[in-house]
């Protein structure tokens, strides 16, 4: 028998008996519960059945269709606070007080508005910010996918774009930073977050841009001119004033920019107030092609963006823009701070064990001020090994962190056989390099390598046996289906944790963070440069240009500095690392 709430007129469309459609028979509710095969495993333990009776027809649906989109995405449904938000609902519709129409409308402060006003009316208190999590998960991610799924306009054209909730996001098969999101409705002022949009959105569809520097440099040196805007300017549109203007504008805004304080966030010490010029020139390039692009394009600007301050962008504007980014100094050679010294080299090797101990077990651990302290291990083999593999590759966090599980390949020349325990044994390691376009995507590698990443497998291979994984180190929760790749924050959570236990020091006493992990990569191709001609350490880098390489290679008279002080120490000793009791070659031995 059909269900006349759910007719519509033929040749209309109805995005929510599109969403009913797209549901399986036993998730169209009006309860949905145990008779669903798998519903042990994709819920909690106590499997409490998702009542949404009572419910308008689009807010029914829409609930549903997004406890479903959990299960295709990998992760458990969290059915208490779906059973919360429905409940909230009803009681808000009973009591006569006003409700989103659609799911679509319920962003974090509606939601946690009206959850409010339910304890306050239920229980007369206020919930705890304990207790907001489960909802605010809700609005996050499977609002996100229902606002994509249920969209007419190109997905360029939403606030956020997350390509997990959005299968439009046109990303090439093996871009490794699908799980990255993007929001560029984090720009406030309106005409510049619509050229953002489109300029952004474009450079995505035609492979202009990879999507970690639209995700990443692109917008943020967009969101910087933004805020320089909004407080520089009582009207933002006075940026296309006179023309002549421009280059002064320009040259304000990398002034702005490059302090630090301008940049949000909060900095522990005065040093961490400079910007590097690397940063400031991505901004600077971030708005300069941001106007080339909407300056050379000026028929379809109109017709994507209609009347608006855009129009009066001119080729001077461009112009002088250009220059200013030209202008900012570059470094030839890495900054002294950025290198790792063997003192501090010893010590970050003899913690890393610390990650992977269980969180039950305790250690005995020295910190750099030399005091004994016994310590919880942090329980996360998988950072130790992507650590490890930082320091003997000098490859990025992220081509770590995503580089597939069949990484290793025989090189031309060697043979690969795991089973040997050769120390000379090279094999091809294929990273995931998104950086730079026409860059090297693999390095040649030695046993050490070769064994931490075969240590990393078996450890997949027993902890997730169900799985065909995608990615040698995968997220911990929220992946039922072994698609998706260890996630940053925690990358970063964890050594900031082990950076506060250990309180590491380098010879001359300052304190190394190991959050810092591009400090690996310096250190590496300092210590290469040793050992290679400048050709051949610019291919292991994966630069495209040798200045970049010169760039990451520490200043010789640093370095001598550092090996005279660490010579009068009688506690620098650099005798290896252990790895799973295996003894191996250091860091510092050719790959």
């Amino acid at each position: 028998m059909t269900d006349e709430r759910f007719l519509r007129v033929v040749g209309d469309r109805d995005v929510v008996h599109e969403l009913w459609n797209d549901l399986p028979e036993m998730w169209r509710g009006p309860v949905i519960g145990p008779e669903i095969p798998y519903w042990k495993i994709i819920t909690s333990p106590n499997h409490t059945t998702i009542d949404l009776t009572g419910l308008p027809r689009r807010l029914h649906v829409e609930l549903a269709w997004m406890a479903h989109w959990h299960v295709l995405d990998g992760m458990q449904v969290p059915h208490p606070a779906l059973i919360q938000l429905a409940t909230i609902l009803r009681t808000a519709i009973r009591h006569g007080r006003p409700v989103p129409t659609s799911l679509q409308e319920m962003d974090w402060d509606t939601a946690s508005g009206l959850r409010q006003w339910y304890f306050a009316t239920r229980w007369r208190r206020f919930p705890s910010k304990r207790t907001q999590t489960g909802i605010r998960a809700i609005v996050r991610f499977p609002r996100n996918a229902l606002i994509a799924r249920c969209s007419n306009e190109p997905w360029w054209r939403l606030d956020n774009w997350i390509p997990r909730c959005d299968k439009r996001i046109p990303l090439p098969q093996d871009e490794p930073h699908a799980h990255a999101s993007c929001s560029p409705g984090r720009i406030r002022t309106p005409w510049l977050r619509e050229g953002a949009k489109w300029y952004l959105g474009m450079t995505v569809e035609s492979g202009m841009l990879r999507w970690t520097t639209v995700c990443g440099s692109e917008l943020k040196g967009l969101v910087q001119f933004d805020h320089w805007l909004t407080s520089t300017f009582e009207n933002p549109e006075d940026v296309f004033g006179d023309p002549d203007a421009a280059f002064e504008q320009a040259a304000a805004f990398a002034r702005w920019t490059s302090d630090r304080r301008n940049r949000g966030g909060h900095h522990r010490s005065a040093d961490r107030l400079r910007v590097s010029p690397e940063q400031t020139a991505q901004d600077l390039g971030a708005v300069s092609k941001l106007f080339e692009y909407i300056v050379v394009n000026p028929s379809e600007s109109r017709k994507t963006l209609g009347p608006s301050p855009w129009d009066r962008a001119t080729g001077t504007h461009v112009a002088s823009w250009h220059p200013q980014r030209r202008s900012v100094p570059a470094r030839t050679s890495s900054r002294p701070e950025q290198y790792i010294d063997k003192k501090a080299q010893i010590q970050i090797l003899a913690a890393l064990p610390l990650l992977e101990l269980p969180r039950e077990q305790q250690k005995e651990v020295t910190t750099g001020d030399g005091q004994h302290v016994i310590v919880y291990g942090l329980g996360d083999p998988q950072a130790m090994r992507i650590t490890l593999l930082q320091i003997l590759t000098g490859r990025r966090a992220s081509e770590i962190r995503t580089c597939i599980f069949d990484c290793l390949f025989s090189s031309p020349g060697y043979s690969l056989s795991p089973e040997s325990s050769a120390p000379d044994e090279i094999a091809g390691f294929a990273y995931a390099q998104t950086k730079i376009d026409g860059a090297p995507a693999y390095i040649l590698v030695d046993q050490t390598v070769i064994a931490v990443i075969e240590e990393q497998r078996r450890w997949i291979r027993e902890h997730y046996p169900d799985i065909e994984p995608k990615y040698l180190f995968v997220q911990r929760t929220g992946n039922r289906n072994g698609n998706k790749p260890y996630n940053a924050g925690t990358y970063d959570a964890k050594l900031r944790e082990l950076s506060d236990i250990v309180r590491i020091v380098d010879s001359r006493g300052r304190r190394v963070h190991l959050s810092q992990t591009h400090r690996f990569r310096h250190t590496r191709i300092t210590e290469l440069s040793d050992h290679l001609s400048l050709k051949a350490l610019q291919r292991y880098a994966g630069h495209r240009s040798a200045a970049m390489t010169m760039h990451y290679v520490a200043d010789r008279e640093v370095l001598t500095e550092q090996a005279l002080i660490a010579a009068r120490r009688s506690d620098v000793r650099y005798d290896g690392y252990r790895l799973s009791g295996r003894k191996t070659h250091a860091p510092g031995a050719d790959s």
